[in-house]
């Protein structure tokens, strides 16, 4: 599956409560439109990390009441050219209330230290932005009539003799262990219909059914036999392949095929990921899938014992045979449903 976002993935916590209801929105829906610059309360704190957004209210600076936004994209399967890609669909939501003894320590703590004076992240001498696919999070503070924005690029990451840099990661870890943030999203994620595929702009989660989850279960036997000898067949195939095909480049073949191998390491099936294309496209895959054939005559897999069926994905790519194992052997548990994260 080409498509790849970097992109979020137990305990019900007593002190954050909610009807457990998921709303759905579209994908133009702006979880920030009620900007806090026009909130009634006197102050007003909002902190957004990931998928989720947690805002402070408080008319005194003391006593704050507060609430929990959790948020995931839902995707859906899309064709692209001639392949079956996963796209984002909407959004999948929940409020909760948290309590007022949490939303007061965190509020009072957020003041009384004052974040809100702590420069934004460019503002910071030597702050490292050369992060891929960390994430940020954000600050929003109302204080009476005066209003500051602040995003912090990968903080965890980021040297502690940078300045500021203490302070943030402190100010991060205190908010996300006194709400149980971590907790509270697996939670929001233990709701989500299962069957389905799930992003948070940076993992790729997808929840299995009841009756995916027990055949997922039966099958961990022979998961765990084909994963320990896995390398020493991908490693084969890679090095054979390379030394039959001088030049990949020439065959004029599509990007990727999926290998599928009797349980006793015989070439099976030739494949690719969708086969809804054109005439002339299917003359092409035919004449590829051929040669795949032909090739694999002189390639045994004969000195392991595989007992199952299995797969590997090849590409071809800066003039390469490139090999893989696309199969997922392990899996993410949850209480309501197990999935796997890609």
């Amino acid at each position: 599956m080409k498509f790849t976002i970097f992109i979020f993935v137990i305990i019900i916590n007593i002190n954050l409560f909610s009807q457990n209801n998921l709303l759905p929105a579209d994908l133009d829906f702006d979880f920030n439109q009620s900007t806090i610059q026009n909130s009634e309360s006197r102050i007003h704190i909002r902190f957004k990390k990931d998928c989720q957004i947690v805002d402070l209210q408080s008319n005194n600076g003391t006593d704050f009441t507060g609430t929990l936004l959790n948020i995931i994209i839902e995707l859906k399967k899309t064709k692209v050219d001639y392949e079956i890609d996963l796209g984002p669909d909407k959004y999948i939501y929940e409020k909760l209330r948290l309590k007022d003894k949490l939303a007061s320590k965190i509020g009072s703590q957020l003041l009384s230290e004052r974040v809100f004076e702590i420069p934004t992240d460019t503002l910071i001498k030597d702050w490292n932005f050369n992060w891929l696919d960390c994430g940020s999070i954000y600050f929003n503070f109302k204080i009476d009539n005066s209003f500051s924005s602040t995003v912090y690029t990968c903080p965890w990451n980021q040297n502690d003799s940078v300045i500021y840099v203490k302070s943030i990661k402190i100010t991060y870890d205190s908010i996300t262990a006194i709400l149980d943030l971590k907790s509270k999203f697996s939670d929001f994620k233990n709701k989500l219909e299962k069957g389905k595929y799930y992003s948070n702009g940076f993992w790729t989660t997808y929840v299995m059914s009841d009756k995916q989850s027990k055949r997922w279960e039966d099958s961990k036997p022979q998961r765990d036999y084909l994963n320990s000898i896995k390398d020493t067949i991908t490693n084969y195939l890679n090095f054979r392949l390379n030394e039959l095909i001088k030049n990949p480049f020439d065959l004029d073949c599509f990007d990727e095929y999926y290998l599928t191998f009797s349980k006793n390491g015989k070439l099976k099936k030739v494949s690719i990921a969708d086969t809804d294309f054109d005439r002339e496209s299917k003359m092409e895959f035919k004449k590829c899938k051929q040669f795949i054939q032909s090739i694999f005559r002189d390639i045994a897999i004969d000195f392991v014992d595989p007992k199952y069926e299995f797969t590997r994905k090849m590409g071809f790519w800066n003039n390469r045979v490139n090999v893989d194992d696309p199969t997922h052997y392990w899996y993410e548990k949850t209480t309501a449903n197990k999935g796997y994260t890609k």
